[in-house]
């Protein structure tokens, strides 16, 4: 009984050891596989980030020519229809010297209109905020009031 019990226990050995051996042999004839497909990967990878660097740069060019246009169009529009104001001198003096930093006698700059805020019509009644937050037992309506779209927020 104890010989056969150390036979079974030489097989099973045996058995573990050959499986493992197996694994051991296809895992290193694999490897050389693994390696090929990370090469090939990198190399798509590669070409990729080239085509999308490529064309953000493209599209980054066409806005930057888009703002120049604008921004020409717009420097027309200011220098022509704005009116000119004629400044004496504009001067700042230091304690050490008395000259001044900046100083236009002759030349007219330009004036920029400004613009009025927009302010929006706000009801007194509107809430700044709703709270939706989960709470155990009643649930909380959380409908923005009418006439308070665009005042009142909802918070999660």
């Amino acid at each position: 009984m104890a010989e056969e019990k150390d036979r079974r226990h030489l097989i099973m050995r045996i058995g573990v050891v050959s499986i493992m051996v197996l694994i051991m042999f296809f895992w290193v004839l694999n490897i050389k596989n693994v390696f090929n497909a990370q090469r090939e990967e990198d190399v798509q990878n590669k070409e990729e980030w080239t085509d999308i660097k490529n064309d953000l740069n493209n599209t980054l060019d066409k806005m930057n020519q888009g703002l120049d246009k604008i921004n020409n169009a717009n420097i027309v529009v200011v220098t022509t229809s704005s009116p000119e104001i004629s400044s004496s001198t504009i001067s700042t003096s230091t304690p050490a010297t008395s000259s001044p930093i900046f100083s236009s006698s002759s030349s007219s700059l330009p004036v920029v209109p400004t613009v009025p805020p927009v302010t929006k019509k706000t009801n007194s009644n509107c809430p700044s905020y709703i709270n939706c937050m989960p709470t155990v037992g009643e649930a909380r309506a959380c409908q923005i009031p009418v006439g308070c779209e665009g005042i009142t927020q909802i918070a999660y």
